[in-house]
């Protein structure tokens, strides 16, 4: 657990950094400004592959894809109404362990493509029993990602930047089925187009 929190401090470090670097310079050259925004979804529509490794109990290879729509919450209206494609692998014990992904930004055409890296930290809650087997659990689990912005296409072409993604995702289970699915993910950073 301690690794993971090194793990973490180290790409916050790495991401705060990038965001100063992208933030100096010549102000001239390009136009920076901060994004942000804000995407809540019911996941029980979302896509999603599951394999159990078997080595150890809890460990599972994941894939998950979720889409939504963007609500703009930084300085600029970027992407403010968006279609969001969010696409990502995880490598989890018992919910805890490393994320990454794609994310996709479309609006009126033109695209802005964000790859993404971090950690799920997942707590679990037992509130009482529906029987002695099968209580009630809520699941909740934190994803705490940095990104960085790969490539943008149309009035977004040569678009650069870095910040932050955090979701999060609670699970209720009752009786050994599934109940309630929802999430939030919010993110926030710089970026400029490069001239």
């Amino acid at each position: 657990m301690q690794t993971m929190k090194n793990k973490r401090l180290i790409r916050c470090f790495i991401a705060i950094s990038l965001i100063l670097l992208f933030g100096a310079g010549d102000a001239l050259a390009q136009q920076r400004y901060r994004i942000g925004g804000k995407l809540a979804f019911d996941v029980t529509t979302r896509e999603q592959e599951r394999i159990d490794v078997g080595d150890t109990k809890g460990h599972l290879l994941e894939w998950n894809r979720i889409r939504g729509t963007n609500t703009s919450t930084g300085g600029d209206t970027f992407m403010d109404g968006a279609q969001v494609d969010l696409m990502g692998l995880s490598d989890t014990v018992m919910g805890n362990g490393m994320h990454m992904g794609y994310l996709k930004m479309s609006l009126e055409g033109d695209s802005v493509y964000f790859k993404l890296e971090g950690e799920i930290l997942t707590t679990t809650t037992p509130e009482g029993s529906s029987s002695e087997d099968l209580p009630t659990i809520t699941f909740e689990s934190t994803y705490t990602d940095t990104f960085s912005i790969i490539q943008g296409t149309g009035k977004y072409q040569g678009i650069q930047g870095v910040g932050f993604i955090r979701g999060e995702v609670t699970v209720k289970v009752e009786k050994g089925e599934l109940v309630s699915r929802t999430g939030t993910v919010e993110w926030r950073g710089t970026a400029f187009i490069k001239k």
